[in-house]
């Protein structure tokens, strides 16, 4: 019967080698696997802010778009509500108006107590002693150009007719104001100075003529009033 000897075998060179080996790929596998692992964690990390960033301007764009349609809302009701007090107007684009213009002559009248002479004669006793008219005073109180005690004045007539070619509103203070384009001319014109007929243009002149009329008198007799001045 045969007895063997336990002993240990020396690994050999080959061994030594594959075992070296085999835990340098495990430590790499294992660094590689680390190093994903903290990419990952940080891309995660990147992500997740980059979400809280998007998700809190989401939040203040729902409360701009909230804060938008409460505007909205409230220039409609204003928008309607104006509509409801916006005044009807009387003129229209492309209607035929007309308007009251000067006739383009020089009108003056003269005092009828010096006829225009700027002096009377005054009877003192026996004697005649020229003066000062005492209605004119002496001289016109509008053109010292003109003549002694003569006034010029404006007399007007009816325009051609013309055509609205726009109009505007302008609100102010609460309250709108209309205003008309017409013809050529630059200034805009309120109602008061247009007409829809040629008979209401006249109407208007007459009456303008008479106040025209009867302030060259005040002012010729030194009666102007503060509202003849302005």
């Amino acid at each position: 019967m045969e007895y063997f000897e336990d002993y240990e075998v020396e690994p050999s060179e080959v061994d030594k080698i594959i075992d070296e080996a085999k835990n340098k790929i495990v430590k790499l596998v294992e660094e590689n696997a680390k190093t994903e692992l903290d990419d990952e964690f940080k891309r995660s990390e990147i992500l997740s802010k980059r979400l809280a960033e998007k998700e809190t301007l989401i939040v203040q764009k729902d409360f701009e778009i909230d804060t938008l349609n409460k505007k909205i809302k409230e220039l409609t009701e204003t928008i309607q509500k104006k509509k409801t007090e916006m005044p009807l107007t009387n003129f229209n684009i492309g209607d035929s108006v007309y308007l009251i213009e000067t006739d383009g002559k020089k009108h003056s009248i003269q005092c009828p107590r010096c006829n225009g002479t700027g002096h009377v004669t005054f009877m003192v006793g026996d004697e005649e002693i020229e003066g000062k008219c005492p209605i004119c005073k002496g001289h016109s109180h509008y053109d010292y150009n003109l003549s002694k005690s003569e006034v010029e004045f404006y007399q007007y007539k009816p325009s051609s007719s013309y055509e609205i070619i726009g109009i505007q509103l302008d609100l102010k203070d609460s309250k709108i104001s209309v205003t008309y384009f017409v013809g050529s001319f630059r200034c805009p014109f309120v109602e008061s100075e247009i007409y829809k007929s040629y008979g209401e243009a006249k109407i208007a002149c007459e009456e303008a003529n008479k106040k025209s009329l009867e302030k060259a008198q005040r002012e010729l007799e030194g009666k102007e009033t503060k509202e003849d001045r302005s």
